[in-house]
């Protein structure tokens, strides 16, 4: 995010994992910053766990695949603010809240929070071959039967 309070809170309520750390917070309301695919499934399998889960998206929209939002959107303790903008993380010894910037109206905002998921800046994790436009499964030998892994697919090269 590179806003204030993040790097000095870090592992003090500021997280990057929210399957390693979710359990953590437990009963408490958190944020999960972004709207990818990574940012609405941790905000999906965290709604199971805290008590309440707020996931910011600095775009007008989400950029999650549809049928994670609708399963994000089905979800009763979630609640999606699109185009803010982080601007801090709040602490004392841990996390208190966040502020962030409504970008239609300018306006700054404050919320309480026990914790905050960064789900931002990550890349696809695979890529495609040079020159060609579907992914490859890379082969391996399973017990004397080489082909492809279907379980483990791979991007050749990844």
């Amino acid at each position: 995010m590179g806003v204030p309070g993040e790097q000095e809170y870090r592992n003090k309520g500021v997280t990057y994992c929210p399957h390693c750390d979710g359990p953590l917070f437990r009963g408490k309301r958190v944020a999960v910053i972004g709207g990818g695919n990574s940012g609405v499934e941790a905000a999906i399998d965290l709604a199971g766990v805290v008590e309440h889960v707020t996931l910011f998206e600095f775009m007008p929209t989400l950029r999650a695949d549809a049928v994670l939002q609708r399963k994000l959107e089905s979800s009763l303790n979630v609640d999606i603010l699109k185009n803010v903008q982080v601007t801090e993380c709040r602490a004392t010894v841990r996390v208190t809240g966040i502020v962030y910037r409504d970008r239609a109206t300018e306006q700054v905002h404050e919320l309480a929070l026990g914790g905050v998921f960064v789900q931002i800046g990550s890349g696809a994790q695979h890529r495609l071959p040079e020159g060609h436009g579907e992914p490859v499964a890379h082969r391996r030998d399973r017990g004397g039967c080489p082909g492809p892994d279907l379980a483990a697919r791979r991007v050749c090269g990844g």
